[in-house]
């Protein structure tokens, strides 16, 4: 598993670095979506790094996505209709501007926890499009496979957090443990039911909150977004 991350992880850390005059920033993005959410979003950013007033472009690919969910996009501009795949827009040295994908779960959110998507944006300099960078957009998945969101009772609070952070209805977990988008566990903790957790002196960004029962067995993933 952490190989796997590692490879697709390196992958962007070039793209990344071999466009310095854009950079995009997460280029891995996730969010969880439960039961009742209706909208959910996960967010990144682009930045003009080139020093000159650029014209640029995103195009969207649905990789894969639950057969009644819709999604969106939002840029430095506008959030677009569903139907909207691509679109140009423009920015001034240093500039930086939202790269936001929605995913729209339909019927009030009813069995929401089930579906996933993985949303890729790729942006591209209009006349250069060697000039590009692509961010990825993961809803109820990782970089190497499905998030389990079964346990709805098991809440993470508050999300996004300081990195202070507790967990609701934790009547059976044992342990916790805390990973990096890179697969690398960063944090272990033991729990019980009105434990406070700290990873204050972790960066922000997004993490992974493994709950663990009394041998081991994963009990349940969540998405903890640090800020």
């Amino acid at each position: 598993m952490k190989r796997n991350i590692l490879i697709l992880l390196s992958l962007f850390s070039f793209t990344f670095a071999a466009n310095a005059q854009l950079t995009i920033d997460p280029p891995v993005a996730m969010a969880e979506v439960v039961n009742g959410d209706t909208d959910v979003a996960a967010y990144s950013s682009v930045t003009n790094t080139s020093g000159e007033e650029k014209d640029y472009v995103w195009n969207r690919t649905i990789v894969s996505m639950t057969e009644t969910w819709t999604t969106a996009v939002c840029d430095k501009n506008l959030c677009y209709f569903t139907d909207v795949e691509t679109q140009n827009f423009t920015m001034v040295p240093d500039e930086t501007g939202d790269l936001i994908v929605h995913v729209y779960p339909p019927n009030g959110g009813q069995g929401a926890s089930n579906g996933s998507a993985i949303i890729e944006v790729k942006v591209e300099e209009v006349d250069n499009p060697d000039a590009n960078v692509t961010g990825v957009f993961y809803f109820n998945e990782t970089p190497n496979g499905t998030v389990n969101v079964e346990k709805q009772s098991i809440r993470l609070y508050p999300n996004p957090s300081n990195g202070l952070f507790s967990i609701k209805d934790n009547g059976i977990a044992k342990r916790v443990a805390i990973f990096n988008v890179a697969g690398r566990q960063v944090k272990l903790f033991d729990a019980s039911a009105n434990d406070q957790f700290d990873i204050r002196d972790l960066p922000k960004g997004t993490y992974f909150v493994q709950l663990l029962n009394r041998d081991g067995t994963i009990i349940t993933t969540k998405l903890l977004n640090k800020i």
